[in-house]
């Protein structure tokens, strides 16, 4: 009986059984694994994240530079979308548009500039008298000066018309020294003619006695 049993067992063995099969093998990628790039947060949406924005609340579709602010290309101020004016040097005043502001209307200065009594020769210092026109001439580019001689009635009225010329001119001389273009001045002498008190006083004759700068618009 025993021998039987093993007989049966070696006929399994030797041929009733088929040889085990493997699994094939699998393919493992050594290939890094693609990275999820996520959005930095950019809460104006102007394409410069918000920690790099040094103008966080630009609007929607207007130009900007790499720090996120409206590109001013002349540094005026005025961004390129609004700058009527792109080429104002940096640091020049301008209006909300970008353009240097323009003078209206004229504007006339008495100087307080003293002569040597019936001459066209100045007396003093002059710097302050001319400051302010100088400063109007630097702030309206397109403007020019008229400078106005006048005197009181005493002598005759040809030499108070020369007189108040030559005055005028003394004043234009003084203005182009200080670097205002001799182009942008002119000068005129009225004598006696355009009195601004009678001359019957001293006082009258003293306020006739002047020079008058008039900066007009360009």
């Amino acid at each position: 009986m025993t021998r039987i049993v093993l007989l049966a067992w070696a006929a399994v063995l030797l041929g009733g059984c088929e040889p085990e099969r493997t699994a094939d093998p699998i393919e493992v990628s050594t290939a890094p694994a693609p990275i999820e790039r996520v959005p930095l947060p950019d809460a104006d949406m102007d394409g410069v994240p918000d920690s790099l924005d040094e103008c966080a609340r630009t609007a929607i579709g207007v130009a900007i530079d790499a720090t996120g602010c409206i590109l001013d290309s002349d540094g005026d101020g005025v961004g390129d979308g609004a700058d009527q004016c792109p080429d104002t040097a940096k640091g020049d005043e301008v209006d909300p548009i970008g353009c240097r502001p323009r003078l209206t209307e004229s504007r006339a200065l008495t100087l307080a500039i003293e002569f040597a009594t019936g001459s066209a020769e100045i007396v003093g210092d002059t710097a302050i008298a001319l400051d302010e026109v100088v400063a109007l001439l630097t702030r309206y580019p397109e403007a020019n000066v008229v400078v106005e001689g006048h005197t009181d009635n005493r002598g005759t009225r040809a030499a108070n018309q020369a007189l108040s010329a030559a005055r005028a001119e003394a004043v234009v001389a003084a203005l182009v020294q200080r670097g205002v273009s001799a182009e942008r001045v002119t000068a005129s002498g009225f004598g006696e003619s355009r009195p601004v008190q009678p001359n019957d006083t001293a006082e009258g004759r003293t306020a006739n006695r002047r020079v008058v700068a008039i900066v007009v618009p360009g």
